[in-house]
């Protein structure tokens, strides 16, 4: 049985643009972070006979004073090289990399879905996540970095391909129930034009290898024992090794020998799978699973022989239960923007217009735009100019506040003493 979804691409469709960044139509964005922002966008694709077809995706677009440093750049073009190598069901597909004036970018498959960090979440005061299904989430990671580690180029030379960054907030299951592994964007490549530094620590802190935090040469088995870690999250709802600071978690990652058993956490999980994760995550290289093939089919052998299998319909039917308003509501819209949307400032000015309480930041992007010549972005010069006007009067009002707190200190102050001097 196929789950039914309560929503479509085709609610996406009517919903309008808040900017356009080449030929792409912006519908949200769904992230920002220190060196990015992600979008969720539209585009036209031509089709045969003139009909045409529209697309939604991913772009991923490097914020302008990131793409000024030009070794971050090299970085973010190497990412942009080796993810296109990569065609597998289970990871993310890219579709391009390439720059709109200057504004570096990618375009990436959009996965509809949640990820294996939420999932976590949603289910850890449920009893966890079904242990059939978390097998197989981690089976399907396994499969995508086997493929991924035994990648070769064009003259059958192994690429040497390690992820580096394998982690629950990087494992997406789609609302289809299919299962794709995130941003290479730190994967170290035999053929990266931009080495990466002896020594330089790359990875979220809490599922790095012991390997990976002392700075040694790093392999398959490195993404193994990541992979270990989100299985041991999934089953239990606990991150293994995270502790209050990230000098703690490597201390922890580097020095405890043995792995606590799922089981201590969780009683319904059998031996077989408890001895695999425990197995993944050795602290020896060595003494873990040698290749991401040989964890999947340890995975998979132990599913079939507990009677739990799994596929990718029962997935996505576990999904639409679990997940149905997320579904019905759509993406989740991340609508503060730090400055406008290339070229288009309609989506600042209507937070403007309706707010009216831009940061210092958003009143020099204004400022920016203040001439454009645009009919359906009107009144820029008088919204700006209301805009400087409401944030004075804000600090007007918070400089008066304080030096009345301030006086009334003072007066307090004053009137104990006085009153202590009278008791004398």
């Amino acid at each position: 049985m196929t789950a039914v979804r309560p929503r479509t691409m085709s609610s996406l469709e009517d919903v309008q643009p808040i900017g356009r960044f080449g030929r792409f139509e912006l519908i949200t964005r769904l992230a920002f972070g220190g060196m990015a922002e992600i979008f969720l966008a539209r585009e036209t694709l031509p089709g045969s006979g003139g009909a045409s077809s529209l697309r939604h995706l991913v772009v991923k677009r490097l914020l302008p004073q990131v793409a000024a440093d030009q070794q971050f750049l090299g970085m973010f073009a190497d990412e942009a090289r080796l993810a296109q190598r990569l065609h597998h069901p289970s990871i993310c597909e890219i579709f391009e990399f390439g720059d709109v004036e200057g504004a570096y970018y990618l375009a990436m498959e959009w996965v509809d879905g949640v990820s294996l960090k939420k999932l976590v979440r949603h289910t850890r005061g449920l009893g966890g996540i079904p242990i059939e299904m978390c097998g197989h989430i981690l089976a399907e990671t396994a499969g995508a970095l086997h493929y991924a580690h035994t990648l070769h180029d064009d003259a059958g030379e192994a690429l040497c391909i390690v992820h580096r960054d394998v982690s629950p907030q990087n494992i997406m299951v789609g609302f289809d129930g299919r299962v794709r592994l995130l941003d290479f964007g730190i994967a170290k490549a035999r053929t990266h034009m931009n080495k990466t530094k002896s020594g330089v620590i790359k990875g979220k802190t809490a599922y790095m290898a012991p390997e990976q935090c002392l700075g040694q040469e790093l392999d398959a088995r490195t993404d193994v024992f990541a992979a270990g870690l989100c299985f041991y999250e999934g089953l239990t709802g606990r991150a293994l090794y995270e502790r209050p600071s990230e000098y703690e978690t490597m201390r922890a990652i580097v020095n405890e020998q043995a792995p606590p058993s799922c089981r201590e956490h969780r009683s319904d999980v059998p031996p077989a799978i408890d001895d695999i994760v425990r197995r993944a995550v050795a602290r020896e290289p060595s003494r873990r699973f040698q290749s991401a093939s040989s964890l999947r089919a340890a995975i998979e052998t132990a599913l079939a022989e507990s009677g739990r299998p799994m596929n990718h319909d029962r997935v996505a039917l576990y999904l639409e239960k679990s997940f149905y308003e997320d579904m019905r509501r759509g993406p989740v819209v991340d609508s503060v923007l730090s400055h406008p949307i290339a070229h288009d400032p309609r989506h600042l000015i209507k937070r403007a217009s309706h707010l009216r309480s831009l940061s210092e930041e958003e009143i020099q992007a204004l400022r920016q735009v203040r001439s454009a010549d645009d009919p359906e972005v009107p009144s820029v010069g008088k919204l700006l100019d209301d805009q400087i006007t409401t944030v004075k009067r804000q600090s007007a009002r918070r400089s008066t506040a304080i030096v009345g707190a301030l006086v009334v200190t003072v007066i307090a102050l004053v009137g104990a003493l006085f009153a202590v001097l009278l008791t004398r």
